[in-house]
């Protein structure tokens, strides 16, 4: 494989229990002169809770979607691409911080069982 290029193999993701946020996988890089930093999460076309306006703001990233279809290959295994843009500073601190004011906001609009 190219040193761009990489495999991972992971479970397919559920929702976090009572939230209503899309099932996505969390990338944390850094290396080859780029320091920590989040990307973009990988989310699923067809997803529950992938809202057309999620899907539109995600059309804006182009190449750099980060909802993806999946598609079956050998063995059933669910495969697909995605692009990630390394950044030249890191942003760990500020991604932190803004998912955690997403996972309350979404905590708050979710129905009490």
């Amino acid at each position: 494989m190219p040193p761009e290029k990489f495999e991972l193999r992971t479970i397919h993701p559920g929702c976090y229990p009572g939230m209503r946020v899309p099932a996505h996988i969390h990338f944390v890089l850094w290396g080859g002169g780029h320091p920590l930093q989040w990307t973009e999460e990988l989310k699923f076309e067809g997803g529950r809770y992938i809202t057309a306006a999620l899907l539109a703001a995600d059309a804006q990233l182009g190449d750099f979607r980060t909802i993806r279809s999946l598609s079956r290959g050998n063995g059933g295994v669910l495969r697909c691409g995605f692009r990630i843009r390394l950044q030249r500073e890191t942003n760990f601190h500020q991604r932190a911080q803004r998912i955690m004011l997403l996972i309350r906001r979404s905590a708050c609009d979710s129905p009490t069982v």
